[in-house]
């Protein structure tokens, strides 16, 4: 069910190259290369080839072949080509619902900033280039050697762009609430709501707990009250 589903609607960056490898990998079950140490041994290789940012690292996968009492392959195989796929509206909603986040910040003077980002490994950089060039705004930037980030801040592509493609689908996951939060308080301010001290205060509220509970705001939400309400 599985591998039908996903030779049917692609996937498409490093996610893509992890699935040809479990093809390989599942090809290999059925043909009981599992059944013996050195069969077992090539599938813990391909394996570690699925995912480079996970946790697993070269000494714990030679433990693996330690116990198993086999040999490490001495070529590593070729990885599968990346291949490009046109990204749909679907794929899109999917990623997003998936690994997206909006955020609104409160900034000095009572000013209010806007965004969305995706943050994933640095392997899917050029992936995350085409998100940029589908939606045709935003900025695609490594964060560490690891790490690279796709941010959509600007009002104007929020308004036009972001917020009428999202209005189109529906989220499934916890980005639903979030989503609804982000593009009240969005509109409050394309209003002027903010403007006036009640105005400002629901918004605060409103927006304050949208992602991880308000665990990741420099200050308490009493404290935004008493700092920009005084």
């Amino acid at each position: 069910m599985i591998i039908p589903h996903f030779i049917n609607y692609p996937l498409h960056g490093a996610k893509q190259q992890a699935f040809k490898i479990l093809i390989f990998i599942v090809k290999l079950i059925s043909e009981k290369e599992n059944k013996n140490p050195q069969g077992i041994a090539n599938i813990i290789q391909l394996a570690s080839l699925m995912n480079k940012s996970s946790q697993r690292t070269e000494s714990t996968i030679n433990n693996l072949y330690q116990i198993i009492d086999a040999r490490p392959l001495v070529n590593l195989p070729i990885l599968p080509i990346i291949e490009k796929y046109p990204l749909n509206d679907q794929f899109i909603m999917g990623y997003l619902d998936g690994d997206g986040s909006f955020y609104v910040s409160f900034k000095a003077n009572k000013r209010i900033e806007f965004g969305f980002n995706i943050v994933g490994s640095i392997e899917y950089l050029y992936f995350f280039m085409d998100i940029k060039n589908f939606f045709n705004c935003g900025t695609v930037k490594p964060k560490s050697s690891t790490i690279v980030r796709y941010d959509l801040e600007s009002k104007k592509a929020i308004r036009s762009i972001l917020i009428p493609f999202i209005d189109q689908y529906t989220l499934y996951t916890h980005k639903k609430v979030h989503y609804s939060i982000f593009k009240e308080v969005f509109s409050l301010c394309d209003k002027g709501i903010h403007k006036n001290e009640e105005g400002f205060r629901k918004i605060l509220e409103l927006a304050y707990n949208m992602n991880k509970g308000g665990k990741r705001r420099s200050y308490s939400l009493e404290e935004y009250l008493v700092l920009y309400l005084k």
